[in-house]
């Protein structure tokens, strides 16, 4: 080992309980040593078995150790000189010791310093060994399956927002999405995170506003064993943490506590967590993106939100508009939940009634995507794999639809609207026959029914 200072060194590696579960060290410095039955893989060296030595000390104490000579307990050990230091995981807890053993007569002072830096090495590579496997164990909790692919829509206002959000992907800048609950903010930010360079790496999720306030520290930064009351044995491991190389998303990030948002603001300063409970720093390579279901800068403006986190979190904002607003992907995002529905239930395709469209587009959705979702399965359940019709939606969504004040039109909007209503009135309201020979399909003409609020046609059907 290039750790080793020349012969007559013996280098050990002891578990949490005193277990020695390596030794390595010169042939002739290992006869020595194994003649004496001691330093033998599987030998124990807690305190109770050995009395004094360094590898316990150590242990408990939790700081490198050097027993000199007669200073062990055990005569077998009077002639060594055992130099040891702890190795901790990423919780700070101790999970083994390294040792280096000599002759008394050949010990350096440089051997504590050099085992202890030894130690440190181990640490790093036991933590990135242990945060490897505690990742893939998390992807399995924490899946990020969304690409921009799957984002359903071509209105304006959310391609702007698609295409902003790919370029924003290439970089690590830090990100705010806001917009309404169910308007798609986790789906934006999981294809951020699999269009980056940081898709191999985990994507961990945490809901700020269903976190308890006392529990939201732990939950991010960690803990470590006996940190509190209730902690588990050996800590906890924090999301930051699982989330090392890959992306953090902080949804409902306006629900966190303001002395909260203190302990965040240094973190993203610093680049490093340190867990509740311990005195040590573990650095963290994350990229952050948070997202709001108010609009942040007005709980700035209210002192409810840190103005100095809000300017490290926001260095690009993404605003996804609320799904009545996207009036051209209502009807996309209708027939594409209920093909899923169909396929997920067993069903070919449904078909439903034409009366539907307008009913679509003019309820309000106050909870955008997630209430359609809501309502597509509700009636592709109660359809029975037949014809989908107006009497399967919740009476509350066709009580909604009311008459509203038509604002005032451009001449070329009234001519459209003039020559909807007499082509109507010709075909006395059948929309098939209006439709034709207006030239626009039946879905075109129940949104021009909808946009122009035309329904002085009484027999329209």
């Amino acid at each position: 080992m290039e750790y080793t200072l020349g012969k007559n060194y013996i280098f050990s590696i002891a578990n949490a309980d005193g277990v020695l579960i390596d030794v390595r060290g010169d042939v002739d410095t290992l006869s020595k040593v194994h003649n004496r039955k001691i330093f033998v893989v599987g030998s124990i060296y807690s305190e109770s078995v050995v009395g004094t030595n360094s590898i316990s000390l150590a242990l408990k104490e939790g700081k490198p150790v050097e027993v000199v000579g007669a200073e062990h307990y055990n005569q077998n050990f009077h002639q060594w000189t055992c130099s040891s230091a702890p190795i901790v995981d990423i919780n700070q807890k101790v999970v083994g010791v390294a040792t280096f053993t000599t002759l008394s007569e050949n010990s350096h002072f440089h051997t504590l310093p050099l085992i202890t830096s030894l130690a440190k090495d181990i640490e790093k590579v036991y933590k990135e060994a242990l945060k490897e496997d505690i990742q893939k164990n998390t992807h399995q909790f924490n899946k990020n399956t969304f690409t921009f692919d799957d984002i359903i829509g071509k209105s304006s206002s959310l391609t702007e927002v698609i295409e902003t959000a790919k370029i924003i992907a290439n970089s690590d800048v830090r990100v705010i999405v806001e917009g309404e609950s169910g308007t798609g903010k986790e789906l934006i930010v999981q294809s951020i995170h699999n269009h980056s360079s940081r898709k191999i790496y985990p994507f961990i999720a945490i809901n700020c506003g269903s976190v308890p306030a006392n529990l939201i520290e732990s939950e991010l930064f960690g803990y470590a064993e006996g940190a509190f009351t209730g902690a588990k044995k050996g800590g906890a491991v924090g999301k930051f943490v699982l989330a090392d190389k890959g992306t953090l998303f902080l949804d409902e990030i306006n629900s966190m506590p303001i002395e909260m948002q203190i302990k965040l603001l240094r973190v993203l300063q610093q680049n490093e967590v340190v867990p509740i409970g311990s005195n040590k720093s573990i650095p963290i390579d994350v990229r952050v993106i948070a997202a709001a279901n108010v609009p942040l800068k007005k709980l700035v403006q209210e002192q409810k939100f840190r103005e100095d986190l809000y300017y490290r979190l926001s260095v690009f904002e993404l605003s996804l508009p609320p799904l009545r607003e996207r009036q051209e992907d209502i009807l996309l995002l209708f027939e594409h939940l209920l093909e899923k529905y169909c396929e997920k239930m067993g069903h070919n395709k449904i078909e439903y009634e034409e009366e539907i469209i307008p009913v679509l587009l003019q309820y309000d959705w106050p909870r955008n995507i997630r209430e359609m979702e809501n309502y597509v399965e509700r009636v592709v359940v109660l359809s029975q794999g037949k014809l989908i019709k107006l009497e399967h939606f919740p009476k509350h969504i066709l009580n909604s639809i009311v008459t509203t004040t038509l604002s005032v039109l451009s001449p070329l909007e009234k001519v459209e609207k003039d020559t909807i209503v007499k082509t109507l009135d010709t075909f006395n309201g059948n929309i098939s026959r209006s439709a034709k020979a207006l030239g626009i399909t039946r879905k075109t003409l129940y949104k021009k029914l909808t946009e122009y609020n035309i329904n002085e046609i009484s027999s329209i059907r």
